[in-house]
């Protein structure tokens, strides 16, 4: 992946970006598509949090992937990044995105009715336990609840910290008996000659300040709480507590246990299934004043030294001060911040429940001790203090663009975060971002990352927090990002989401007319483009109706017209556009754009071009397949429309005479491809060769647009624009003909000499007025002079003369 850096003046916005390209799995494009692809095609089916959870699935493999290939890889982060941002997106899409998106409510998955669940009852009293008071105030606070699931997804989440060095001890490096070293010394040494404890109760060093363990067990009681730290954040209580019964930390695992909150069963749990009902305990469990012993727990940690002990009980109740210098980690540290704010406003909260149920000893023995300090006010304060954090590791950290994203979500920024985002893209498309490239974003991950977290939020809200037009133009980019990297087959996936039905066509259609495609690719796209629903006939319409218009003005038809065997790419694209027609088998839109394709590539004399394309075509059976489809249409079949790309009259005339012209530039390109391999024999040409090749060069010069030139129902503009073609090229083949005679004369005694002679009488025929194309052209006087020195020549050869029959 590459390493983008964004400079973060405030949550969500993005004033400067760094991309340097390092692509670390090629095939997350691809897995990425296909979860959206699979989406789109059971679209009613599959619900939005599919998604995010194969979004999630699919960043975390690659975590595992590029870990395994290189540990030090500094993508790494990247792809742990990313899956954060995904499981977050998981995380809060029941709790807050589809809470307020009547568009998805349904898509809520449904608890299982055989899970313990609180009842929590529209009427409270002074009975009622802290379990059922938290989940009530929990439940109707919107910022408790989101607060509470980011506290939960901090946690869970840094299990995929792989390349974590805070979390760096080893249970096994552990000791399984507490302080055995301070114990060994106070069996060994005179108790007046140290400052050892005189006890081993975990509160004896607390007693007497001037008396300590042992310093070897001193190191290995950091280990532990360091150990039990890193447990806590990561919410493994249950591990922790094991760990702690292991360790012979009995006092911890203690206080581990007065975490849970007091319920009575009978009072505050209903138990329900569908198919069955379950006895259970009736015994109260948990601590029945919990708050009283988290500021219990806060006293402590005045007592105790700073460390990673007096962490872990601050962290249990709250405290942000003890806690916040035990880590240099950018999500830790909000973690910290999170605790505290959550802690901090339940206990507010509760407090008031208490005054209202009127449980004045609760509130009174509460009172007698102080709270842990509150850092921060809410979650975007805590995501500013980071950013400005007097620490550089977390300082640094909260410039990274994926965690720029996280920031936004949690706050509330999307709008902001998308906007920005979108004048970013703006500027590099536009070069007004002298530090970056499109070929830089076209490989940045960060463009991947954003548009399908833009493709969440529309699903979610429509149009809300991100309007349709900006929706499309991230789209828009992200598509030739994949073009770019030639991931032709994923396009029309992202095409599909685009909301507009223009806009989709427009956008499929520029990137089908701007870049080239084999003939499986062409394949792929018409198949994917099926699957998903796309309108094939309107977006290839427009694909071949901008190729010939974008590519016009390099075939200027007011100019001298000399023949040109070069084919260049704007010829190739040109004929290839049409190709999509073809493989699509929309036979009449293709015989119209191959009518205009030769009749451009004619009037401009490049008949190589023309030549290359029917080669690479099987006209004939085009053809007939053509008029079949036409057939078909005229009695009531359901064929494809028979369309112009040049907004001619669609009339049934109009089409049969597109058939005959078509056909008469077959003939045409199929003649000087005969003379071309007449030119290019090796071996000894024969007067049977000759002769057929004459009797169809003759068909030619007689037939060759004669009767459409004459047609009344062709409009003069064609009459004229045939007549142009008939002028450039009849002339031309005449004379090869001529000289083919000349050349070949000695293959025959008479024969050929006199098929030279009858040249001048089909050029003086009144019925074809060949001649008259000659004097516009101007030719006709140079081919007389050579016709008098043939005539002379002849009359010496032929007893009665060159015109004998």
């Amino acid at each position: 992946m590459a390493s983008i850096s964004l400079k973060q003046n405030q949550v969500g916005n993005f004033s400067q970006m760094d991309v340097s390209m390092d692509h670390a799995n090629e095939d997350i494009d691809v897995t990425f598509s296909e979860i959206l692809k699979r989406f789109r095609i059971e679209f009613s089916a599959a619900p939005v949090t599919e998604i995010v959870h194969n979004f999630r699935e699919a960043s975390s493999k690659a975590i595992l992937s590029t870990f395994d290939s290189d540990p030090e890889a500094a993508n790494v982060e990247d792809w742990v990044l990313e899956t954060k941002l995904w499981s977050l997106v998981e995380t809060l899409l029941n709790s807050k995105f589809l809470k307020v998106s009547p568009k998805l409510q349904q898509e809520q998955q449904q608890q299982h009715d055989d899970e313990y669940t609180i009842s929590v009852q529209n009427t409270f009293g002074s009975y009622t336990s802290d379990l059922a008071l938290q989940q009530k105030i929990i439940d109707q606070d919107d910022e408790l609840k989101e607060i509470q699931s980011i506290i939960m997804w901090l946690s869970e989440t840094f299990q995929y910290d792989l390349t974590n060095s805070e979390d760096n001890v080893i249970p096994d490096d552990l000791q399984t008996i507490k302080w055995c070293n301070t114990q060994i010394s106070i069996n060994s040494i005179p108790k007046f000659s140290t400052n050892l404890v005189k006890n081993l109760d975990a509160d004896a060093p607390l007693r007497n300040r001037n008396s300590n363990i042992d310093p070897k067990d001193q190191v290995k009681d950091e280990l532990f709480f360091k150990k039990a730290f890193h447990l806590l954040l990561a919410n493994e209580v249950d591990n922790l507590t094991e760990l702690a019964k292991t360790t012979n930390n009995w006092n911890f695992a203690m206080a581990l246990t007065g975490l849970e909150p007091y319920c009575d069963p009978a009072i505050d749990l209903s138990i329900s299934n569908k198919e069955q009902e379950f006895e259970t305990s009736t015994k109260p469990v948990g601590t029945k004043h919990q708050l009283l012993l988290k500021k219990s727990l806060y006293q402590l940690t005045k007592y105790l030294p700073a460390g990673f002990e007096k962490g872990c009980y601050g962290f249990l109740c709250g405290d942000f001060i003890s806690t916040e210098p035990l880590t240099k980690s950018w999500e830790r540290t909000l973690l910290l911040y999170l605790n505290n704010l959550f802690k901090s406003k339940l206990e507010t909260k509760l407090i008031e429940h208490y005054r209202e149920l009127e449980k004045e000893d609760e509130i009174s023995l509460i009172a007698s001790l102080p709270s842990p300090t509150q850092a921060v006010n809410s979650i975007s304060e805590a995501l500013n203090l980071l950013a400005v954090s007097h620490t550089d590791e977390i300082r640094n950290e909260s410039e990274h663009p994926i965690r720029v994203l996280i920031g936004s979500v949690i706050s509330d920024n999307i709008p902001s975060l998308m906007e920005n985002s979108l004048k970013l893209l703006s500027e590099l498309l536009t070069g007004t971002n002298p530090d970056t490239t499109i070929e830089e974003l076209s490989e940045s991950y960060l463009l991947r990352i954003l548009v399908h977290f833009a493709i969440l939020i529309q699903l979610i809200y429509d149009d809300k927090y991100i309007s349709n037009e900006d929706y499309t133009a991230l789209l828009k980019s992200y598509v030739t990002r994949l073009a770019v990297l030639k991931h032709y087959d994923l396009i029309p996936v992202y095409i599909s989401f685009i909301p507009k039905d223009n806009d989709l066509i427009e956008t499929y259609s520029f990137v089908l007319s701007s870049f080239e495609f084999t003939h499986e690719q062409r394949a792929q796209q018409l198949s994917i483009m099926h699957e998903l629903n796309i309108p094939i006939p309107e977006v290839l319409k427009i694909t071949v109706a901008t190729v010939f218009q974008d590519t016009a003005s390099l075939y200027p038809v007011d100019v001298e017209i000399k023949l040109d065997q070069e084919v260049t790419s704007t010829d190739k694209k040109l004929y290839s556009s049409i190709y999509w027609f073809y493989d699509c088998r929309m036979f009449t839109d293709c015989l119209d754009a191959i009518t205009q394709l030769f009749r451009r590539l004619l009037l401009c004399g490049k008949t190589q071009a023309a030549i290359e394309f029917l080669d690479s075509i099987n006209f004939i059976q085009l053809l007939k397949d053509t008029k079949f489809q036409a057939e078909s249409k005229l009695e009531g079949a359901t064929t494809a429309a028979i369309t112009d790309v040049e907004d001619l009259s669609e009339t049934d005339d109009t089409f049969w005479i597109r058939v005959q012209e078509v056909t008469q530039y077959h003939k045409l390109l199929q003649t000087i491809k005969a003379l071309q391999s007449f030119k290019s024999q090796t071996n000894q040409i024969t007067l049977q060769e000759v002769m057929r090749l004459s009797s169809n060069i003759k068909r030619l010069l007689q037939d060759w647009f004669f009767d459409l030139y004459q047609d009344e129902n062709v409009s003069i503009e064609l009459r004229d624009t045939y007549q142009e073609l008939r002028r450039v090229y009849l002339p031309s083949i005449f004379n090869t003909l001529f000289e083919i005679y000349i050349t070949f004369g000695e293959l025959s005694d008479k024969l050929l000499i006199k098929e030279t002679a009858s040249l001048v009488n089909l050029l003086a025929d009144e019925k074809y007025k060949l001649y008259e194309i000659f004097l516009s052209t101007g030719e006709l006087e140079s081919f007389l002079k050579r016709f008098a020195g043939f005539s002379c020549y002849a009359y010496g050869e032929l007893e009665d003369g060159v015109f004998t029959v």
